[in-house]
């Protein structure tokens, strides 16, 4: 499936405009008093380093949503959400694990710099 809105795949790098993307209709805690209804999408993408034609790999990105949008774009907006969600962790997972604590200017300076430093070393997410 093309789609507008290309994003770029973390792994390789490159832009995904190909993917196929399917849903269905799922009930998430079934039973409960949390019970809730919505999609579950999943977008499918062949693995860059696939090496068999036969039998290819494909990598599998699910996710549950109850938005009205159509399949197509609640599949970007995901997108955004997870390179979001990537850069927080690799925010914590990195130069936040050893934050100074006792000075609160200091860990203000200290947060502005690693995303400084982590949004030059990045193309980030687009604007449009």
């Amino acid at each position: 499936m093309r789609y507008p809105g290309e994003v770029t795949d973390p792994d390789t790098g490159e832009l995904i405009s190909d993917a196929r993307v399917s849903e269905v209709e799922f009930t998430a805690f079934a039973g409960t008093r949390y019970e809730i209804t919505g999609r579950l999408v999943v977008r499918r993408v062949l693995d860059a380093n696939t090496q068999d034609a036969l039998f290819p790999v494909w990598r599998h990105h699910p996710f549950f949503t109850t938005t009205t949008e159509p399949v197509t774009e609640a599949d970007i907006t995901h997108r955004r959400h997870a390179i979001c969600e990537t850069v927080w962790s690799d925010l914590i997972d990195g130069p936040w694990t050893h934050q100074p604590s006792g000075s609160f200017p200091a860990v203000d300076q200290s947060s502005a710099l690693d995303l400084v430093a982590w949004s030059s070393s990045t193309t980030g997410p687009t604007r449009r």
